[in-house]
């Protein structure tokens, strides 16, 4: 029984020192060299991830420009004229026109004495 439990701690030990003598190789060696690649690398992935970003926003941007300015045209040459305009929309031109004179009485009014 003695020799199993000396067998067990023996192997906790070993393992024990063998992950402290793996982590102080680390800490006292690699750990610099790991920072340095680390920021090597992330460098290098924000250029390219930079470079990849400009190229395309250049090949795409010609075509982005030509479908908003078709798209504005077209939604101009869809818009009703001043005699077509329905009274639903005048109604409620008027009732955002009412809102915002309503909101701006409240702000431009004089304050009471004990407000100031």
């Amino acid at each position: 029984m003695i020799s199993i439990a000396l067998a067990i701690v023996t192997a906790l030990l070993s393992s024990a020192c063998t992950w402290l003598i793996a982590w102080a190789f680390f800490k006292f060696r690699l750990e610099k060299q790991v920072d340095q690649l680390k920021a090597e690398i992330g460098q290098e992935v924000e250029e390219r991830v930079r470079a990849g970003a400009l190229q395309a926003g250049e090949e795409l941007l010609p075509r982005f420009r030509n479908e908003v300015r078709e798209g504005f045209l077209d939604a101009m040459k869809s818009w009703p004229s001043s005699g077509v305009v329905s009274e639903a929309a005048r109604n409620v031109a008027k009732t955002g026109a009412d809102i915002l004179g309503a909101g701006f009485d409240n702000l431009l009014k004089p304050r009471p004495r004990r407000w100031r």
